[in-house]
C-alpha cells in the first residue's frame, strides 16, 4: 500500500481523538457526501467520514511552480503530438498495423495527459485535496482509473503485434489485417470500463506531494486503501510484457542469423521496434512501481517520481517519433513549413493583384483625362499622357 497521505487536526479535535478514532464501519457516522454516481463511492463515503469529519482534513499545499510545470509539460507534448498524428494519418505509414496502433495510442496519450498531467497541474496550483474537494476528486480519479486500464491494454496489444509480426508476417496479417484491427479495440474498451466502474478505490491526487497516490492518509488507525484491480493489472502487464519481449528478442536474434535477405529484419522494422519498445518500457516502469506498492511501503518521494514517469509515459513518444523516425520528422517539417509557404504565397499573390489593379486603374484614368480634344495638340498631349502613364506605372510598382 502507498502510505503517502498526511492529516492535520483543526477546530476542537485533538491528537488523541484522531488516533483513537475507530475505523469500524459500524461506528462511522452517516455519510456526508451524497455523490453516488459511481459504485466505489460507497467505500469513498466511508473513507470521507473516517478522514474528513470532526475537524480532520488531509493536508494540502498550493504549489504554483510545480503546477505550472505540469501544465507546460502537457502543452509541450501536445504541440508535438498533434502534427505527428496528422502526418501518420495522412502518410503511407498508416497502412501498417503497428502505425495504426501507434496512432490510436497517441490519441489516448493526449487524453491521458489531459487528466494525469494538466489536471494535476491545476490541482497543485489550487491546493486541491481529498477532503475539501471530495466530489471533484472522485470524478477525476475514476476517469484516471478507466484511462489507465484502457492504456495498459493498448500497450499489451501493441507488444503482441510486434511479437507476432517478428515471428510471422502471415500470422500478423491474419490477426490484424484490414478491419480486423477494430476487433482488438473491444478488449481495450472492456478493460477501461472495468477500471472505471471498479469497486476498488482509484488513485487520489495529493497536492502536498504533487502526486497520484493509492492512500488517503497514513496516520495511526487509518483504514487501508487498496486498489486491487490496479495492482493486479500491474502484475499482469509486467508478466505479459516480459513474456512477449522475450519471445520478440528470440525471434529477432533468429532472423538476424538468417542467410536469406528477405528473412532478415528490415530497417523499418528496427525503427518501429525501437519506438514501440520505448512506449512499452515506460508503461513497464510505472507498472513495476504500482506492483511493488501492493507489497511493500513506498516513500512519498518515490511516488512523486512515479508521477513524473506517468507523465513521461503519455508524452515522451512524441519526442521519440521525431528523433528516430525520419519520415515522420520530414512530414512534420513539410506540414509546418509548407503551410507557412502557402500563406506567404497567397499573400504575395493578393498583393500583386492589388498592385496590378491599381496600376491599370491609374492608366485608364490618365488616358481618359489626357484624351486629345484638338488635333493640333495631338502629339503634345500624347507625349504628356504617355509620360504620366509611365510615371504612374513606376509609382505603382514601387
Amino acid at each position: 500500500m502507498l502510505y503517502v497521505g498526511i492529516a492535520e487536526v483543526r477546530g476542537t479535535s485533538n491528537n488523541s481523538e484522531m488516533s483513537n478514532r475507530t475505523t469500524d464501519a459500524a461506528s462511522i457516522p452517516p455519510p456526508r457526501n451524497n455523490f453516488n454516481a459511481y459504485p466505489s463511492l460507497i467505500k469513498f463515503d466511508n473513507y470521507y467520514d473516517s478522514y474528513c469529519t470532526n475537524g480532520v482534513t488531509v493536508l494540502s499545499e498550493k504549489n504554483v511552480l510545480i503546477g505550472s510545470f505540469y501544465i507546460f509539460e502537457y502543452l509541450f507534448y501536445l504541440s508535438l503530438y498533434i502534427p505527428i498524428l496528422i502526418v501518420i494519418r495522412r502518410s503511407p505509414l498508416y497502412q501498417h498495423t503497428s502505425y495504426k496502433l501507434m496512432f490510436a495510442i497517441g490519441i489516448t496519450d493526449n487524453i491521458c495527459g489531459l487528466v494525469f498531467t494538466f489536471s494535476a497541474g491545476v490541482m497543485s496550483i489550487n491546493g486541491i485535496n481529498y477532503c475539501d474537494h471530495n466530489e471533484f476528486m472522485l470524478f477525476i480519479s475514476h476517469i484516471c482509473h478507466g484511462l489507465w486500464g484502457a492504456y495498459t491494454m493498448f500497450i499489451m496489444i501493441l507488444a503482441l503485434n510486434r511479437s507476432v509480426e517478428m515471428y510471422s508476417n502471415h500470422a500478423a496479417e491474419t490477426m490484424w489485417r484490414g478491419s480486423r484491427l477494430h476487433f482488438w479495440m473491444i478488449p481495450v474498451a472492456i478493460w477501461g470500463l472495468l477500471f472505471y466502474s471498479s469497486w476498488d478505490v482509484p488513485p487520489v491526487y495529493n497536492s502536498y506531494y504533487n502526486t497520484w497516490i493509492f492512500e488517503i492518509d497514513f496516520r495511526p488507525g487509518a483504514p487501508p486503501v487498496i486498489d486491487w484491480i490496479c495492482f493486479l493489472n500491474s502484475w499482469i502487464v509486467i508478466i505479459v510484457l516480459v513474456a512477449l519481449y522475450s519471445f520478440l528478442f528470440y525471434n529477432m536474434r533468429k532472423r538476424s542469423q538468417q542467410s536469406d535477405e528477405n528473412q532478415k529484419i528490415s530497417a523499418m522494422q528496427k525503427k518501429v521496434f525501437f519506438q514501440t519498445s520505448w512506449i512499452c518500457f515506460t508503461v513497464f516502469c510505472v507498472s513495476i512501481t504500482f506492483g511493488v506498492a501492493s507489497l511493500v511501503r513506498i516513500p512519498p518521494y518515490i511516488t512523486s517520481l512515479n508521477t513524473l514517469s506517468l507523465h513521461l509515459t503519455t508524452g515522451s513518444p512524441s519526442v521519440v517519433y521525431l528523433l528516430v523516425n525520419k519520415k515522420i520528422r520530414h512530414g512534420v517539417k513539410a506540414l509546418i513549413f509548407e503551410s507557412n509557404r502557402i500563406k506567404t504565397s497567397n499573400s504575395r499573390q493578393q498583393n500583386t493583384r492589388t498592385t496590378n489593379s491599381n496600376m491599370f486603374a491609374t492608366m485608364k484614368m490618365l488616358m481618359h483625362e489626357n484624351a486629345p480634344v484638338q488635333n493640333t495638340h495631338h502629339n503634345k498631349v500624347t507625349i504628356v499622357g504617355v509620360g504620366q502613364v509611365g510615371m504612374a506605372c513606376a509609382y505603382s510598382i514601387l
